[in-house]
């Protein structure tokens, strides 16, 4: 009775896994269809700048504009950081971003762990939902292509998805969790977009953060068995308090922001939570086996288990329990 109830329990955990991951990066794909939508269509909506909302704050030839929402829908964003002069042409830009924000608060509101959907330019002007208030987050002339490029954000954003690597053009998931630029612990998903159709260069992605933190509290945080979440890369993503006993690991740790502290968090999640990178030799193999095996008999720390497992093929996890 008690393994039934424990590979239920990792079943349920791996399905809400990956529907709602699924669902993450499809709403990126839609993000897409919106935005392309918009801009080829940009002569049918109302972009006069003579009747610009109060909200944005012009400093030092940078706009912001912050629109908190009530609720649990996040805070609005509409934003040009100043990496380009903001010029009319820009803030008519902006004009038509703003048509952009009851769907990003829709798909934000519909997925519990999405905590940022966005569409940012290579000019740095931006559309979006955030979990986090960004007001003075960021400095004026914040350049979001050469900040990504720069490598504090784990992966280049922008490169990640436009021709060079990704020349289908479609959505694809970071090559690992990672704590991003305001410190959460994350995956994300991002997809080229384009002005034009016969355009060889995206102008920007389409970028949803799938907050991984947010999983572990609604997950293994709340469970009585041993249970693990390790990425096909060796990366403990969650566990049950039992679980982090059995397996000899601290429990997740708040981390410093990457633009902070790029480096330290790098190794943070690479290094210090991989199960296979600087650890005993039976703890590397457990984490091995489960990328390869649905059901074992393991030894840890001379104590024997039996390993069941659920794969999350979206995101390359497993969900596994120690029994």
């Amino acid at each position: 009775m008690h393994m039934r109830n424990v590979i239920e329990e990792i079943e349920r955990i791996a399905d809400d896994i990956q529907s709602t991951s699924v669902d993450a990066r499809k709403i990126s794909g839609e993000i897409v269809t919106r935005m392309e939508s918009l801009f080829r269509n940009a002569s049918s909506f109302d972009t006069n700048i003579d009747t610009m909302d109060q909200r944005y704050q012009w400093t030092e030839n940078t706009s912001y504009m912050w629109t908190p929402d009530e609720g649990e829908a996040g805070y609005g964003v509409v934003a040009a950081t100043g990496a380009v002069p903001v010029d009319d042409a820009v803030k008519r830009e902006l004009r038509l971003y703003e048509y952009m924000r009851p769907f990003l608060r829709e798909a934000y509101a519909r997925n519990p762990y999405v905590d940022e959907t966005w569409y940012i330019d290579k000019k740095s002007l931006a559309v979006g939902q955030t979990y986090l208030s960004l007001s003075g987050a960021l400095p004026p002339g914040f350049d979001a292509a050469k900040v990504c490029a720069s490598g504090i954000t784990y992966y280049d954003y922008f490169g990640w998805v436009d021709a060079a690597q990704n020349p289908e053009r479609i959505p694809r998931w970071a090559p690992s969790p990672f704590i991003e630029l305001l410190s959460c612990f994350i995956q994300a998903v991002h997809a080229p977009i384009y002005k034009r159709v016969d355009d060889p260069e995206m102008s920007g992605f389409a970028g949803v953060h799938y907050n991984l933190e947010w999983v572990n509290a609604a997950t293994v945080d709340k469970s009585k068995n041993r249970i693990i979440i390790v990425s096909g890369g060796g990366t403990l993503v969650g566990a049950s308090m039992d679980a982090l006993q059995a397996i000899r690991m601290e429990p997740f740790v708040k981390q410093k922001p990457s633009w902070q502290a790029s480096q330290e968090v790098r190794h943070y999640v690479d290094v210090e939570r991989n199960l296979e990178r600087e650890k005993p030799e039976e703890l590397a193999e457990l984490s091995r086996k489960i990328r390869t095996s649905e059901s074992f008999e393991h030894t840890l720390y001379g104590r024997k288990f039996s390993v069941v497992r659920r794969s999350v093929p979206e995101l390359d996890f497993y969900v596994a329990a120690l029994i």
